[in-house]
């Protein structure tokens, strides 16, 4: 991922966390949060977090955020293997 399309993304999630915190749509605004991170993570890649804290985003394994996070940070993260249906 080049630089200029992470700032893209980065911006896009941004601003519909935002526009969805204002319309009280906190679960989406959430998953757009998870999204900043997992774009994040596929760009900076391990300067991003450490290989566990990724593998426990990855895998929602232990509940302690809601689901809509890790689903937010998975579909960042696998930005390039699927179609982003906003």
């Amino acid at each position: 991922m080049e630089r200029s399309e992470f700032e893209s993304l980065l911006s896009m999630a941004k601003f519909f966390q935002e526009a969805s915190a204002v319309k009280q749509n906190y679960d989406r605004s959430v998953f757009w949060l998870g999204f900043q991170r997992g774009i994040s993570r596929l760009f900076h890649g391990e300067k991003s977090g450490t290989v566990e804290e990724h593998e426990k985003w990855m895998t929602a394994a232990d509940g302690e955020y809601p689901k809509e996070l890790y689903d937010g940070y998975r579909t960042g993260f696998t930005y390039h293997d699927q179609k982003l249906e906003i």
